[in-house]
């Protein structure tokens, strides 16, 4: 698997410590928004994403379309989350985690059905293992 850069070499040291103030307020405020939308909107979103053929999330940075689908796939027995940025929530719901499409057949023959997949980095790398997973299912 490809390291990423982490946000201290991003960010500089010096302003490091503000992001990470800032992200965890925000943090605080969107997953407290998206709980609330969550109680009160999930149950006919929820029904009509389970039986959509597929579904197409879109928000902001920080507005919790990770912790929708995450919530999503709780309800599912079977599901493969392509995990881009190494999302947290996704590992907490995910038996196994590979960053190679080949993987992916042996882990659901071992028995595994939550499988988070971390792509490339490199966008046409990550778009051809995005194809070979398709052409194995």
């Amino acid at each position: 698997m490809d390291m990423r850069e982490s946000e201290e070499s991003y960010y500089g040291e010096t302003d490091m410590e503000e992001v990470k103030l800032n992200m965890a307020s925000e943090r605080r405020s969107v997953k407290g928004v998206a709980e609330t939308y969550f109680e009160k909107e999930t149950k006919s979103t929820f029904n009509e994403a389970l039986t959509a053929k597929h579904i197409l999330v879109i928000g902001g940075t920080g507005s919790g379309k990770t912790y929708w689908v995450t919530r999503l796939c709780q309800s599912l027995n079977t599901f493969i989350f392509v995990n881009t940025q190494e999302e947290v929530e996704v590992e907490n719901i995910c038996q196994a985690v590979t960053s190679t499409p080949e993987d992916i057949l042996e882990l659901i023959g071992e028995g595994y059905t939550r499988i988070e997949f971390i792509p490339s980095e490199d966008l046409d790398e990550a778009m051809g293992q995005l194809e070979e997973i398709r052409g194995i299912l």
